[in-house]
């Protein structure tokens, strides 16, 4: 009568394989346990289909019983399957190890999670077994087990492409690397490294088909001692989309010394200094940075907008293709370059050190920039040279500067007698763009206008006393269109500046109203705020 009844309800109605697909898609929602099997307790129709459809069986989790694994791997038929270990209080390994045994062949996918030092030697022993059909494999090993060394060799592994492990030494045997696609690696935490450069170098050479590369915190015994690398030049990556790497500066220089970086690929890099100076850490960078740029690392011939961003503990410059402004800027907006200075607290580091605008113009002097968005202390941006920083921007169309106060103070002033060209007529040489950027000594004796396709300009809590930064910004605007032959039309299209003036509201709001009449022949939309009053 049950059954007579269940035949009835819509759902059960509908084809088996559609009923199959909706119980795959509570599967797939189901990410922290096996609970998508109570579907199969709601009637005897529904753990017929549930039990009997192979590919639902496919992805296991093993925790404190290996119930669920014998389960799937009798109902997974002869489909291919994944298998995921998670440690509660003792690695599932050692007891689903014999009910993987005569499955081996059609393992696809293998994710031990951490691996604690008890466990490897049952590790060891599991992957000296041939897994022909093993795509996936996923691990982390106990930091204290210092000698984790797993041999992956093609013969055994024919059609592993996704290779992701931690504090685990996987260079025993460098042939396994042409065929992997996926490859994340962090390194181990030996006081004493056995990883050569050598090795190291020829490994990344052999990643021809590589499309995710994430290297984190790898060290080599022989970093500054070993002879220079012996190759046959660099290798062309074709395929990778993505570059992650964490590690010493001097050999990430080394690492992309022998391979060639396609430019549609996004690159991002992070070595720990101790901090040079406050104003910035350009040896640092050059020591992290390939010299010849164009072959190293393209991408940053594509870079169009860039940004600073220093914190108390890192410090960040990056860029991407898309001119979107800092306050519209989502996670559509792909990064393509990335360069971060995590301050090294474990090696003394001082602290206070940053990344300067001389350090943007250092990583993106081969860059076409239009967009520049800068979040830094007041202390390094009153160490700046402003003259230089824009005359290395040519193409430069619109600068976002926000300012965190701290012991020195900068004012907007300094930015806009940068910008000055001082005054002459419409004849006067005012430079072309490749003119600006090869014309540096000219541009710092103010015969040419800097930047010359400027056209925004945002300035955020930045101190300012507007009756005095009026002059200055009008003389340098007037200037500027008039050097640049253009007397009757903006000298920018948008002024936005929040300064942190006086705190007597009302006598900002004088100060304001002159200022903005000062500006209405010289900017298309110019907006002008008290940051005192801000939030």
């Amino acid at each position: 009568m049950y059954a007579l009844l269940n035949a009835g309800v819509p759902i059960n109605q509908l084809p088996v394989e559609l009923l199959v697909e909706i119980f795959a898609r509570c599967q797939s929602v189901d990410d922290s346990s096996h609970y998508w099997t109570d579907v199969l307790r709601v009637c005897r129709h529904w753990f017929v289909v549930g039990s009997t459809a192979g590919n639902l069986w496919t992805s296991l989790k093993v925790s404190n019983s290996t119930n669920l694994l014998r389960t799937g791997l009798a109902r997974s038929s002869a489909a291919e399957f994944g298998v995921e270990m998670i440690c509660a209080r003792t690695h599932p390994l050692p007891d689903a190890a014999a009910f993987l045994a005569p499955h081996m062949h059609r393992l696809r996918g293998l994710r031990l999670g951490r691996i604690p030092a008890t466990t490897v030697p049952a590790l060891v022993e599991f992957m000296d077994h041939a897994m022909p059909a093993l795509r996936h494999f996923h691990a982390t090993g106990d930091e204290r087990a210092l000698n984790l060394d797993l041999r992956l060799s093609p013969d055994r592994f024919p059609r592993l492409e996704d290779l992701q492990v931690s504090h685990i030494y996987v260079f025993n045997n460098l042939s396994i690397f042409p065929q992997l696609r996926t490859v994340h690696i962090t390194g181990r935490s030996a006081r004493v490294p056995t990883l050569k450069t050598a090795t190291l170098l020829e490994s990344l050479r052999r990643m021809e088909n590589v499309e995710d590369l994430v290297l984190s915190d790898l060290q080599v015994c022989d970093l500054g001692s070993s002879p220079a690398f012996v190759g046959k030049g660099s290798v062309v990556l074709s395929k990778l989309r993505k570059l992650a790497v964490s590690m010493e500066g001097p050999l990430i220089k080394q690492m992309l010394s022998v391979i060639t970086i396609p430019p549609e690929a996004a690159v991002s890099l992070s070595s720990r200094v101790q901090g040079e100076t406050v104003a910035g850490n350009t040896a640092n960078i050059a020591a992290m940075l390939p010299e010849d740029r164009h072959r190293g690392l393209p991408v940053l011939g594509r870079i169009t907008e860039a940004w600073i961003n220093t914190t108390a503990t890192k410090h960040v410059v990056a860029g991407c293709t898309a001119a979107v402004p800092a306050s519209a800027r989502g996670e559509a907006t792909p990064v393509l370059f990335a360069l971060e200075l995590p301050e090294d607290n474990d090696l003394g580091g001082a602290g206070g050190a940053g990344i300067g605008l001389a350090d943007l113009v250092e990583v993106f002097r081969d860059s076409p920039l239009e967009s520049v968005t800068v979040q830094t202390s007041s202390s390094i941006a009153a160490r700046a040279d402003w003259r230089d920083f824009f005359g290395a921007l040519p193409t430069l169309r619109r600068l976002d500067f926000t300012i965190i106060p701290d012991a020195l103070a900068v004012t907007p002033g300094a930015i806009f007698a940068a910008l000055d060209p001082g005054p002459g007529d419409a004849s006067s040489p005012t430079g072309t763009a490749d003119e600006d950027a090869g014309s540096g000594a000219a541009a710092a004796a103010g015969n040419l206008v800097l930047c010359p396709g400027l056209r925004r300009v945002r300035l955020h809590r930045f101190p300012a006393n507007l009756d005095v930064l009026r002059d200055t910004v009008a003389t340098c605007l007037e200037n500027r269109r008039q050097r640049l032959g253009k007397p009757g039309e903006h000298a920018l299209e948008e002024l936005v500046l929040n300064v942190v003036e006086q705190p007597v509201q009302a006598a900002f709001l004088v100060a304001r109203a002159a200022f903005l009449e000062r500006m209405v022949p010289l900017v298309g939309a110019v907006e002008c705020r008290n940051s005192f009053y801000l939030p």
